[in-house]
């Protein structure tokens, strides 16, 4: 489905236009392009002996849980609202900016946009209400997802190696889930269901939980452990 609409496609609403925009390869990566968004800084401080010295002034676990709170602070904050730029682009500015408009006509059966994807059950308490949550939901991913990445930048010397762990780790439970016949019980999805049919909003517990759960037990590794200081020396 192309984004301006033309030649054979046909939008039925909004939420047709901003599931054509969210669904890119890109979401495969999402892990890397979080390390770009937000990870570099940090990828570039472990490299300098000057911060290895500020850290051992600050105190490490000063040093290291601040790095980690900036690293999701920022990814959430850059995701949440780029996915809500995106949203508003596709809910509120498609029609009277591109001069076309929605064709649910074309369509032999128009399902609901409410029962269309996973988390468009929003769309019950209005668009906006979908957009907020859905922007902070991909914001949140994001944010657990740079914690994971700082982490293992602080816990890892080689930097390659820091710097993909945690995209392979995304992509091959990604590809195992698919492989089960159980998409919807992967990272991806959960974070970008569209081109799914929707699930209910618990199906998607499991990926959450899991990116929640290993969150916090790399917050607790790099703050009480001194590997998470030899990354700077």
């Amino acid at each position: 489905m192309g984004f301006l609409g033309t030649g054979n496609t046909a939008f039925r609403d909004g939420l047709d236009v901003f599931s054509s925009v969210m669904t890119s390869p890109a979401m495969l990566v999402f892990p890397l392009l979080v390390l770009f968004a937000s990870g570099l800084p940090l990828l570039a401080e472990t490299q300098n002996r000057f911060a290895y010295q500020q850290a051992y002034r600050s105190g490490r676990g000063l040093f290291v849980t601040s790095r980690l709170l900036a690293a999701g602070v920022m990814s959430f904050a850059f995701w949440a609202l780029l996915t809500f730029g995106v949203f508003v682009a596709a809910f509120y500015l498609w029609e009277p900016v591109s001069g076309l408009r929605f064709m649910p006509e074309v369509y032999n059966e128009v399902v609901p946009a409410q029962q269309r994807v996973t988390y468009s059950q929003w769309l019950v308490g209005g668009e906006l209400a979908y957009g907020l949550q859905y922007s902070a939901l991909v914001g949140a991913a994001a944010g657990l997802i740079a914690v994971l990445t700082a982490s293992a930048i602080l816990l890892i010397p080689n930097p390659f190696a820091a710097s993909t762990i945690v995209t392979a780790l995304y992509f091959v439970q990604s590809i195992t889930a698919a492989l089960a016949d159980t998409p919807w019980t992967s990272i991806t999805y959960a974070i970008f269901p569209f081109g799914l049919v929707q699930v209910p909003i618990a199906a998607t517990a499991l990926p959450w939980l899991s990116l929640l759960g290993l969150s916090i037990a790399a917050v607790v590794f790099v703050v009480v452990s001194r590997a998470s200081m030899r990354s700077l020396q």
